[in-house]
């Protein structure tokens, strides 16, 4: 009799003809762990598990086959069943199906047959179970003689050193010899980046057929560039032969690009391949698609090298982009490369600067995307313009849930352009946020361009009757009421007198032959306010007597041309004069806002001036600071009041998705007398003024 308890091998020892002097092998290979034998497990990538019977065959007939087992995938008991066949395998005996303990081996098998007929033997438990089993015994027949030569293995296919430009390929050989294992180890070896510490593709194949000659017909998806097949083939005395082929795969797109572009001294030698479309080679790379390549070369291609994994492949090949600089779009983003350095941007923000008027109105970037998960910034990362005045712009995406802040001094420059305001130091900051989902640095974000509803129609009929002040209409007529205030945003154009007012529906006036009262604030709406437009497409107006607001001025300065201005007041047509044209006449709250310095850092400056028209209702002024300078950086806002402070007039403010400063304004009740003409009434006790510095302030070191 026999007996192996399996102490003898090393733990995860990989078993299949270790024991045949003994006289059993195990054909579809078994591990050693903790001195028991286990029909498959996963062990890396070599060998995964499998789930089927445990075989063993007799290198001679037995007669009696005994052993114990159990199982350790689960906590309960399944049924296990041993069966024994002959050399024609036919089931000459059986035990079970019982149940088997787990992880405690109480549970003995055993199959006997009156002479010596069992060549082989399965044991399975369950369907989704690893059998394990111990104390192996077994009686009949001494050991039968074992090969004295190794297995001969051929690979007919494919050839050596061939040039290969489809994947995947059949690969096909045989295998001969005397006692041979029904399944051989292919290993397949190709080039892998230096970081990787992966190792050579090792499986198991089956091979088809018995006897004497085996082979073997398997379909193999391949990577790209040089690599080699090496199969190994094993006997029941452990003896192995081997046999190995070297071939190059690489698509036929791949192959013409590479000669196309310059070749060896354009690409240098194949380094490796970044799945199976990209080959990387020293000093650029090549992907391949259906209908088309694309190349990676210079210092994009050291910066697409050192960031793959989060850009992919190509999309498109390089291109010309802002300043001189080149650009080239990936899979998850996009690289540019120039006076400023070569850096990445992720898609998201790739996204954005194209849908918010390009890279001219953003700039390129100065720095890869930054995070801080202590500011709950998810995404950061800052552009400039290049040969424009100015700070950097910058795009984040930050908060829970998640949005998209796009932060650029001029906003994206139309509006400044409007008003012939060129981008300068002192620019506004205009910031725009859209909605992702989740937080997360990847979005997706909700990036819709604003825009605004259609302007007023048929203004002179609607709010005039067809004619002008003094044949019927008042000479300014409200939109929606009298002391109904309604809000607008743009940047300013000019700061002026009137040429002209009607000396009749004024009350200060410079007397003839012009009568000028009124400071006129041109100023191009941003969207969605350029609704609040009628017959004048363009230019919003928004007028005030001269006399009531020069004494604000004095203390602090007008509204300049290129300024960001807000407005809450009344919204009129002017019915003095075609064309019908919409006005803020007069404002209620005025704000202006330019960027300076406070304290030695950039800073909005937010100029309000509340005036005696103020009805009392809530009035919101939102102040952006200059772009974020790092993901680190929060809000610091500091207030100055004006010569009397604020009379009747109450000022809140809070601190909005750590990004702005909210104003808000409100008072008592009160409405100004309206004249028959139109004309709203000044009124004193009520107004003030204030002025805000909203700027950044970053941790020492940052």
């Amino acid at each position: 009799m026999t007996i192996i308890d399996f102490n003898d091998l090393p733990p995860e020892t990989h078993v299949q003809s270790q024991y045949a002097d003994r006289g059993v092998v195990f054909p579809d290979g078994a591990f050693i762990e903790g001195g028991t034998l286990q029909a498959a497990k996963t062990l890396g990538v070599e060998f995964p598990a499998h789930f089927g019977p445990l075989i063993m065959e007799f290198t001679s007939p037995q007669r009696h086959v005994r052993f114990y087992a159990t199982t350790t995938l689960s906590n309960i008991a399944f049924n296990g069943t041993l069966r024994a066949l002959n050399a024609s395998g036919v089931i000459i005996a059986q035990d079970g199906p019982k149940l088997v303990q787990p992880h405690a081996f109480t549970t003995a098998f055993e199959v006997n047959t009156p002479s010596s007929l069992i060549m082989r033997v399965e044991f399975e438990i369950g369907s989704q179970e690893i059998e394990v089993i111990d104390n192996l015994e077994f009686e009949g027949e001494p050991p039968g003689p074992l090969p004295t030569n190794p297995p001969v293995v051929r690979i007919t296919s494919p050839a050596t050193d061939a040039q290969l430009e489809v994947t995947p390929i059949i690969l096909t050989g045989e295998v001969s010899g005397e006692g041979l294992l029904p399944t051989a180890t292919l290993k397949l070896t190709y080039r892998v980046p230096p970081d990787s510490t992966a190792p050579p593709i090792t499986t198991l194949l089956q091979l088809s057929g018995s006897g004497s000659t085996r082979s073997f017909l398997v379909p193999m998806g391949l990577f790209l560039g040089p690599q080699e097949i090496s199969i190994e083939a094993q006997n029941t005395a452990g003896l192995t032969g081997t046999s190995t082929v070297h071939f190059t795969y690489l698509p036929q797109k791949i192959r013409s690009r590479y000669a196309s572009e310059g070749g060896l001294g354009t690409f240098g030698d194949f380094r490796w391949g970044d799945g199976i479309e990209i080959a990387i080679y020293e000093r650029g790379a090549i992907w391949a698609g259906e209908n088309t390549s694309q190349v990676i070369l210079g210092q994009i291609f050291n910066k697409w090298l050192s960031s793959r994994g989060r850009l992919e492949r190509p999309t498109s090949n390089e291109r010309d982009a802002l300043g001189g600089a080149r650009a080239q779009d990936f899979r998850k983003g996009r690289i540019y490369s120039g006076a400023m350095g070569t850096y990445f941007v992720p898609s998201i923000f790739v996204h954005a600067i194209d849908q918010l008027g390009g890279e001219s109105a953003t700039g390129l970037p100065i720095a890869d995307p930054r995070t801080s998960l202590a500011t709950e910034t998810w995404l950061f990362q800052q552009f400039a313009r290049p040969n424009q005045p100015g700070l950097p712009s910058t795009l984040e995406i930050k908060g829970s849930p998640s949005t998209l802040w796009v932060e650029r001094q001029g906003g994206d420059l139309s509006e400044l352009a409007d008003v012939n305001a060129p981008l300068a130091e002192d620019s506004p900051t205009l910031w725009l946020q859209f909605p992702c989902s989740g937080t997360t640095d990847t979005g997706p974000c909700n990036i819709v361009p604003p825009t605004s509803a259609p302007p007023i129609e048929n203004a002179g009929q609607l709010y005039c009757n067809g004619t002008t002040y003094p044949w019927g209409p008042p000479e300014w007529q409200a939109i929606v009421g009298n002391y109904v205030l309604t809000p607008m945003l743009g940047i300013v154009k000019n700061f002026e007198p009137a040429e002209w007012d009607n000396p009749l529906t004024h009350e200060w006036d410079d007397g003839p032959p012009f009568f000028s009262s009124d400071w006129v604030i041109p100023v191009r709406p941003l969207h969605p306010y350029r609704s609040l437009l009628a017959d004048n497409r363009f230019l919003m107006e928004v007028e005030i007597e001269r006399h009531f607001l020069n004494y604000y001025i004095a203390e602090w300065g007008s509204p300049l041309r290129g300024d960001l201005l807000f407005v809450s007041g009344r919204w009129i047509i002017d019915c003095g004069h075609s064309p019908y044209n919409s006005e803020i006449h007069p404002p209620s709250i005025l704000a202006f806002m330019r960027t300076g310095t406070h304290n030695g850092k950039p800073a909005t400056v937010a100029t309000v001036f509340v005036l005696g028209f103020y009805t009392g209702d809530p009035v919101e002024i939102d102040i952006f600071p200059p772009p974020r300078p790092s993901p680190n950086a929060t809000i610091v806002a500091t207030v100055q009041m004006g010569g009397e402070g604020l009379l009747d007039v109450t000022m809140d403010n809070t601190l909005v998705s750590s990004s702005f400063i909210r104003l808000r304004f409100t008072a008592s009740p009160r409405h100004v007398p309206v004249t028959d003409a139109g004309e709203m009434k000044w009124q004193t006790g009520r107004g003030g003024s204030v002025r805000w510095y909203v700027s950044w302030t970053e941790p020492s070191g940052a």
